[in-house]
């Protein structure tokens, strides 16, 4: 056993102690595997550090994690049985590598973007979706196969074009974001991929290089024919509301909303690239995230737009609780990682933010 300030809880570690409150509330029980609603939660009670088990997986853990991971499973396989799924699969490769030889010419040949084909093999991507979950949980299943820079670009592009939908752009400017997400990332193609695939951590030097992408990628589409905004979200897709991002710290008005989306997108498709055990990703793992990062970082309108939107599409879904109970989602709360639910069982009505301790598993 040995002591992790919060800063440092990563998901997965195992709590050797229940975690309590202030006022003795327990926030995670003993053996629980952290999940990022657990950490939120620690996070939110201002709790400085967590007891974690050093060794081996006590065994009530193991079957835990074996029954969440069935679950997750279940409902993936139904996502991904879909006729047109291995179909879908061939069109994402094929766009993904029309995309890498696209930017490739930008970069090297100083050929001009083909704006009308990339952004059609994208909206025909994007369109092919039924509903939030699919999108996502196809995404995550694609990322396995492909983790590329251009794959994430293409995952990006998807994404913002869904939140512009959200937010109620109008079909020019949902193609202007979504070419945004495409190119975002066109300055890594300038760096050495000996420290991009680097497995390790990054030496501050190699990471100050890397933040200079955004530089790269401006400066390779700087005199394109392109809407002025695409290009600044080429620049500005690191820079965060609060000016707490690179390579200039601007904030709040000085972004704008292109790259205000593609940031939260870009985010997004980052955080959720690399799971040790998840076959799928529980949504209310995504908002908590964004909850215990900050939102004052993204802009309000798209942050809380896309975090809403996404718990509101479970709303009537059944999910399984950290007690291993079947629930039913019946409404949204104030903290969006805490919606209302009701017990299979009992048929009692819960507010997840007056329980610490209860926390959504997984979608069933």
């Amino acid at each position: 056993m040995h002591t992790v300030k919060v800063n440092d809880l990563t998901e997965g570690m195992i709590v050797a102690q229940n975690v309590l409150s202030r006022m003795g509330q327990i926030i995670v029980y003993k053996n629980s595997c952290l999940t990022k609603q657990m950490i939120s939660q620690i996070c939110y009670y201002q709790i400085p550090s967590v007891e974690i088990i050093d060794g081996e997986i006590p065994p009530q853990t193991a079957l835990a994690l074996e029954h969440k991971h069935e679950v997750e499973k279940t409902y993936l396989q139904r996502v991904l049985s879909r006729p047109d799924f291995e179909k879908f699969k061939e069109r994402y490769i094929s766009a993904v590598a029309l995309m890498e030889n696209s930017l490739n010419d930008i970069i090297f040949r100083r050929i001009e973007i083909d704006e009308p084909n990339l952004i059609e093999d994208t909206v025909n991507l994007f369109n092919r979706f039924d509903s939030t979950y699919e999108l996502f949980a196809i995404i995550h299943e694609l990322q396995k196969i492909d983790s590329s820079t251009q794959a994430h670009s293409m995952n990006v592009a998807i994404i913002s074009r869904l939140i512009g939908t959200w937010a109620g752009m109008d079909k020019a400017d949902l193609d202007n974001v979504t070419l945004a997400g495409l190119i975002h990332d066109i300055g890594k193609i300038k760096i050495p991929d000996i420290i991009l695939l680097k497995p390790g951590k990054l030496t501050t030097s190699e990471y100050d290089f890397v933040k200079k992408h955004t530089i790269f990628g401006f400066e390779a589409i700087k005199d394109q024919m392109i809407d002025k905004r695409i290009k600044d979200a080429v620049l500005l897709h690191h820079e965060r509301y609060d000016g707490s991002g690179y390579p200039f710290g601007y904030k709040g008005e000085k972004l704008c909303n292109y790259a205000c989306i593609v940031s939260i997108a870009d985010v997004y498709d980052a955080m959720t690239s690399v799971r040790c055990y998840h076959d799928a990703i529980c949504p209310f793992d995504v908002i908590a995230t964004f909850e215990q990062n900050g939102l004052c970082r993204f802009h309000p309108d798209f942050i809380y737009t896309f975090l809403h939107k996404i718990a509101d599409s479970y709303i009537g879904s059944e999910v399984l609780l950290s007690t291993e109970e079947i629930a039913k989602i019946v409404c949204l709360d104030s903290k969006l990682s805490r919606p209302v639910v009701k017990l299979e069982m009992t048929d009692e009505i819960i507010k997840l933010k007056e329980h610490p301790d209860l926390y959504i598993q997984a979608i069933i």
